[in-house]
């Protein structure tokens, strides 16, 4: 019977180390999952930030970012936060990021869409730069850290606030696409199509003096950019680009109802957006 307890006793102890071990070996893998942020590192590599001191002027001064893909997939966006450290210890960080999504909309009114076609995402391996415009005094250094990473199969890792931020930047886009869409549409069933452009633009004059605008679609570094002012400068832009010919503007308004439809379809595509799997 002794020897039938201690029996007992020891296969009693084997299954609590067993559980211990369990337990242990549970935990250890749990701590051994990855942070959101180590993931975001794992998908894209900082490799330099470089501040233009010489060309730093009234308090605003240029910095490149240069980022290299180091994922297996192809990204679609990525956003960052750069930190700039100043002498007395405190810091300032701003933000920027670049959406393929929305990349046909960049620069000033002037600019013409690029076809769909054009616009590639990054592949595994590729190097990628951007310059940003800080504000303030002269730093002792910079850092930079990204915050978001979109792929193109529209997954994404980011936390809920970013990737909320990015779907939002997208439907701004979808309304001021949709709304530019709709003036070209106008101009386009005109008998004459630059007339049909100027009556276009005096409507939407005439509705901003009544109304006001307070659909910020673009902020720049000293301007503040309101739907129907973009509205107005795009469609005086597109008139003139025509010099005054209505087949010439005919044509023109054609490319832009088409490359603008397959632009929309685009963002509308991937303003909806899944968490990346482990």
């Amino acid at each position: 019977m002794k020897q039938g307890r201690h029996g007992l006793e020891q296969y009693a102890c084997v299954q609590i180390l067993l559980v211990l071990v369990g337990a242990t070996l549970a935990n250890s893998t749990l701590n051994a999952q990855p942070t959101l942020q180590q993931r975001i590192d794992k998908a894209v590599l900082v490799e330099s930030v470089k501040v233009d001191y010489d060309h730093m002027t009234d308090g605003h001064f240029p910095v490149e970012v240069r980022l290299r893909n180091t994922s297996p997939q192809p990204i679609y966006a990525v956003t960052w936060a750069v930190t700039a450290k100043y002498a007395d210890g405190s810091s300032k960080t701003q933000s920027s990021g670049y959406d393929l999504a929305d990349r046909y909309l960049a620069g000033d009114e002037r600019e013409k869409p690029a076809h769909p076609e054009q616009i590639k995402p990054f592949r595994s391996g590729d190097d990628f730069a951007a310059t940003m415009t800080l504000m303030g005094p002269r730093p002792t250094g910079v850092e930079c850290r990204i915050s978001l990473v979109e792929f193109e199969d529209r997954t994404v890792l980011g936390s809920k606030e970013e990737i909320q931020k990015l779907i939002h930047g997208r439907n701004v886009a979808i309304t001021r696409l949709s709304e530019i869409l709709g003036d070209i549409k106008a101009a386009d069933g005109a008998q004459d199509p630059v007339k049909g452009l100027a009556d276009r633009r005096s409507a939407i004059l005439a509705e901003a003096a009544a109304n006001g605008d307070k659909r910020v679609t673009r902020v720049g570094p000293s301007t503040v950019t309101t739907l129907l002012s973009y509205r107005a400068a795009y469609l005086a832009n597109l008139s003139a680009s025509a010099h005054g010919d209505k087949d010439i503007l005919k044509a023109i308004i054609a490319l832009q109802m088409r490359h603008y439809e397959a632009h929309l379809k685009v963002l509308t595509t991937h303003s909806v957006l899944q968490e990346a799997a482990q």
